[in-house]
């Protein structure tokens, strides 16, 4: 009898696929990670940027363009609002996931299905995180708020122009002499109107000096240098050069002694007129010198010099320069003076600091004198008649 096998089929019961969880693209792993590696990017990119603007005076040399600028600003502030803008969005996703989350394990209304982070503003959201046990979403609010409406704007001034001091030489050609020496018995032929006006018009009323010279001295002039290419600005030039300069060093005389004689003689024709004589001596050179008493006149000041008084002080050759001041009336003086001054003429080596604007050079900033040496050329004998004028002129309008 043939075997007959029996199969019996059995059907297996497959347990129900439980569907997996929803999660916004925003939660998951891919974006998360990019966020996180963006983040660290921008951390070392700021540190770097710092370092190598401390290092080097800052990372880039901006030029003069206008939109240079614009870009310093914008660009970094754009950068920021778009990070701005994806950690507000991790920060919205995981705020209404949260809910759900609550409701799986089983909470109350209030932390789960009645929960709407997104419906708080700015601040309130936070205290509900806090107050729901919510921390992790609390701190994120807190931060999320704080670079959406404070770094996003202050990401504008992470970067800014500013300047920086820097030097390097250059070459400058340089005058070897002031002025052509001139012989004692030679005509200068100077406009001395033009000198007189200046010194006048900066000492006595305050007005601006010209180039290459200051309140002390008059200094020989160099070129103006090629600068770099770039945003340049406030920038000095400074070199070796010469300066020259005078001194007064001033007596008034005594008109009681013996040696310092005065006298008028009247006009025969007119008895309130005349002429008064001055005969003194001050330091080892005399000279004489006179003006003309004029009637409805009562103060007078005369100027003379004497440029052929001998040596003095160390200098084989001096002048006096000779300021009488008077109140006069009915031919008798009084309250005369006589001031007497030894000028003295100097030269010196230093280095001159002077702004340089646009390409030209201006005003003077600094000079660093050396040791100074006397000097006696005969062309200061044509200006000591300027100087006496000024003077004189200063001691008037006081």
């Amino acid at each position: 009898m043939p075997k007959v096998n029996i199969r019996m089929r059995t059907q297996s019961k497959k347990e129900p696929k439980v569907p997996e969880e929803w999660i916004s693209w925003k939660l998951k792993k891919t974006f998360l990670i990019s966020l996180i590696i963006v983040t660290v990017i921008l951390i070392v990119a700021i540190v770097t940027l710092l370092v190598c603007s401390h290092i080097l005076h800052g990372f880039v040399t901006v030029t003069n363009r206008p939109y240079i600028g614009l870009t310093w600003t914008s660009v970094p502030s754009f950068m920021f609002n778009i990070y701005g803008v994806c950690m507000t969005m991790v920060v919205t996703a995981f705020s209404f996931r949260q809910p759900f989350i609550e409701l799986k394990d089983g909470a109350v209304a209030r932390k789960s299905i009645a929960l709407d982070y997104g419906s708080y503003f700015p601040g309130r959201n936070v205290y509900e995180a806090g107050q729901n046990g919510h921390r992790h979403l609390a701190v994120s609010f807190l931060l999320s708020s704080l670079l959406t409406m404070i770094i996003g704007p202050l990401a504008a001034h992470l970067m800014s122009e500013e300047a920086y001091t820097q030097r390097e030489g250059v070459d400058l050609s340089q005058n070897q002499a002031l002025f052509a020496t001139y012989g004692l018995n030679d005509s200068l032929g100077w406009d001395l109107a033009p000198v007189i006006g200046l010194t006048s018009a900066t000492t006595v009323y305050g007005g601006t000096y010209s180039q290459w010279i200051d309140k002390d001295r008059v200094y020989l002039n160099f070129s103006t240098p090629t600068l770099q290419k770039g945003n340049i600005s406030r920038a000095q030039v400074e070199a070796n050069t010469t300066a020259y300069f005078a001194e007064l060093n001033c007596d008034v005389l005594n008109t009681d002694n013996a040696d310092n004689h005065w006298r008028i003689e009247p006009d025969e024709t007119n008895g309130n007129t005349g002429i008064f004589f001055t005969n003194t001596t001050d330091r080892g050179c005399s000279w004489i010198t006179s003006f003309k008493i004029t009637q409805g006149f009562t103060t007078y000041m005369q100027t003379a010099s004497n440029v052929s008084c001998g040596s003095f002080d160390g200098s084989d050759s001096t002048g006096r320069l000779i300021i009488v001041g008077a109140h006069i009336e009915n031919l008798q003086p009084s309250q005369l003076t006589i001031l007497s001054c030894v000028p003295t003429y100097w030269a010196s080596n230093g280095s001159l600091k002077v702004d340089l604007n646009s390409g030209q050079l201006y005003s003077i900033r600094g000079f660093n004198q050396d040791e100074a040496t006397q000097s006696y050329y005969q062309i200061w004998m044509g200006v000591m008649a300027a100087t006496a004028f000024v003077f004189v002129a200063g001691l008037a309008l006081l």
